[in-house]
């Protein structure tokens, strides 16, 4: 009968690992730790010093499936010029007007965007939305198209899953990233609700490296990565481009070489 077990490898260079694995039998054990030591072994350019298993339950190796780069959350702004109506007339019954600590506005909640106008109808902000085209038919249908002056994305968050658990007080993958010439690295001051999660601020991105992924990619200003213990990873990625339908594929490779490097070196 099959079993799942958690696998914590120390390397003699202090590296510490965490790998899920389903076995065959208690006797398939011995052979997927030196599966996993081995694989560490050429990965850290260190012998494994200790190992320990556990049993660990059918819910909780669930938990760790891979899961490729998905995007969760794009947000960005309009600009508008003066107009008689910004919003269209039509959905003005549907306005929800809002007072914040960023001001007043005119919003918009969708299932699949919202958008919030300020109350000089002079800009309208867009978040909460995983597609930029899911994005642009919010504003075909909530804005007048005359009334719009340009309209820009400034940040694109993205998701995946790494393919084992990732243990948070290891900083190789920190070491890892500050010594890769592509960026400058640093680590951000944990708070309390951020004990679960490792995070890396990424500054100074290489426009060069940037360049050679594709044709009309802007240098993002920051990309900030979290990682938690489940093996999930959250990028997200500042940047200064105009708006257009799948404008966040563009900025795919970015993600895929970040998730990349986690998956290696954790």
């Amino acid at each position: 009968m099959s079993m799942y077990i958690d696998i914590v490898a120390t390397m003699n260079n202090k590296v510490r690992i965490c790998r899920r694995e389903q076995v065959a039998s208690h006797d398939d054990v011995l052979a997927v730790v030196a599966r996993v030591g081995s694989a560490a072994s050429d990965t850290f350019q260190s012998d494994v010093d200790t190992v320990t298993v556990c049993q660990c339950s059918q819910e909780r190796f669930e938990k760790i499936q891979t899961r490729a780069v998905h995007f969760t959350n794009i947000c960005g702004k309009i600009r508008h010029w003066r107009v008689a109506h910004t919003i269209n007339p039509a959905v003005q019954p549907l306005v929800v007007r809002v007072d914040n600590n960023f001001g007043r506005f005119s919003a918009l909640y969708g299932p699949k965007c919202n958008l919030l106008t300020t109350h000089t109808n002079t800009v309208t902000i867009f978040r909460a939305a995983r597609s930029s085209r899911d994005i642009a038919e919010a504003i075909e249908h909530a804005l007048t198209p005359e009334g719009i002056m340009e309209s820009t994305v400034h940040m694109i968050v993205a998701s995946a899953r790494v393919s084992h658990p990732i243990c948070m007080q290891c900083d190789y993958i920190d070491m890892v990233l500050f010594n890769d010439a592509r960026w400058t690295a640093r680590t951000v001051v944990k708070t309390e609700e951020g004990a679960h999660m490792k995070s890396i601020c990424l500054s100074r991105v290489s426009a060069a490296w940037v360049a050679s992924l594709g044709t009309g990619l802007r240098v993002p200003t920051r990309v900030l990565l979290n990682v938690t213990k489940n093996g999930g990873v959250n990028v997200f990625l500042s940047v200064d481009d105009i708006f257009c339908e799948d404008v966040e594929h563009k900025y795919l490779p970015i993600y895929e070489a970040i998730v990349a490097i986690v998956e290696r070196y954790t």
